[in-house]
C-alpha cells in the first residue's frame, strides 16, 4: 500500500454538500423579504403618523345645533314682531293694547301711555299694574338682545368658527327665562282685576303680540331640548 494510499485512508476527505448553498440563498432571500417588509411597514406608519399630525379632522356636521339655530332665529323674530303689536285687542274696536301702552289704531305706531297713578281716571295709584307693565317693557327688551346674541353664538357653533355650544345653551336659557317673564306679566294683566278698577279681559281679547311671544317661549323650550341632547351626545361641545 503506498503512502498516498495510507493518508487517504487516515484523513478522508469530506464531500461537497449540494443543499448547504440552497439553504443558504432561501435563508438570505427570506431575510432581505423581512427587511423589505419591514421597511414597507414603517414607512406607511410612518405615513399615517405625518397626515394624522399634519391634517386636522374635519368637524361633522350638527344636525342638532343646526334645529338649534334655526329655532333660536324664529323665536327671535317672534319676539320682535310680538314686542311691536298689540298684546291685547279690543272685541269691538280698531284699538289695542301693547307692551308700551294703548294704540287707538292697532296697525298703526302710535300709542298712549298709561298714567298708572290716576288708572283709568279714577284718582288711584294701580301698583299691580306698573309693576307688570314695566317688567314686561324691560324683560321684552332683554328678550330681543338675548336672542340676537344667542342666535349669532349658534351661528358660530353651526360652522365651526368656535366650539360654542355650551355658551349658547346657558344663553338660550337665560333668554327663554325673559321670554316667560313678558308673556306671564302680560297674562296676569289680562286676567286680573287691577287694583279692583278694572279687568281686561272684559274688553279685550288675547292678541297676536302675546301669541307671538308665548310661540317664542316654546320654541325656545324645544331649542334648548335639542342642544342639551347634542351636548350630551358628544356632537357639540
Amino acid at each position: 500500500m503506498s503512502g498516498s494510499d495510507k493518508k487517504s485512508q487516515e484523513y478522508p476527505t469530506e464531500e461537497p454538500n449540494e443543499n448547504e448553498p440552497i439553504e443558504n440563498k432561501s435563508h438570505s432571500s427570506s431575510d432581505k423579504g423581512s427587511n423589505a417588509e419591514k421597511e414597507e411597514g414603517s414607512q406607511k406608519g410612518s405615513q399615517r403618523t405625518g397626515s394624522a399630525s399634519g391634517e386636522p379632522k374635519k368637524k361633522k356636521f350638527s344636525i342638532g345645533v343646526l334645529i338649534f339655530t334655526f329655532l333660536n332665529l324664529c323665536g327671535f323674530v317672534f319676539c320682535i314682531a310680538g314686542m311691536s303689536i298689540g298684546q291685547f285687542e279690543e272685541r269691538e274696536g280698531d284699538g289695542c293694547w301693547s307692551i308700551w301702552g294703548y294704540k287707538p289704531k292697532c296697525s298703526g305706531t302710535w300709542f298712549r301711555h298709561t298714567d298708572w297713578e290716576d288708572f283709568r281716571m279714577s284718582g288711584k295709584y294701580c301698583k299691580k299694574g306698573e309693576s307688570l307693565s314695566e317688567g314686561a317693557q324691560a324683560f321684552s327688551v332683554m328678550s330681543i338682545i338675548g336672542g340676537f346674541l344667542t342666535t349669532a353664538t349658534a351661528f358660530l357653533e353651526l360652522f365651526h368658527f368656535a366650539e360654542l355650544a355650551v355658551v349658547a345653551t346657558i344663553m338660550s336659557c337665560i333668554n327663554s327665562v325673559a321670554t316667560l317673564v313678558v308673556w306671564s306679566s302680560m297674562l296676569a294683566m289680562y286676567w286680573s282685576f287691577l287694583c279692583g278698577i278694572y279687568f281686561f279681559a272684559g274688553d279685550y281679547k288675547i292678541g297676536a303680540g302675546l301669541a307671538l311671544f308665548i310661540t317664542a317661549w316654546c320654541v325656545q323650550m324645544v331649542a334648548n331640548l335639542v342642544i342639551i341632547i347634542e351636548i350630551g351626545l358628544g356632537n357639540a361641545k
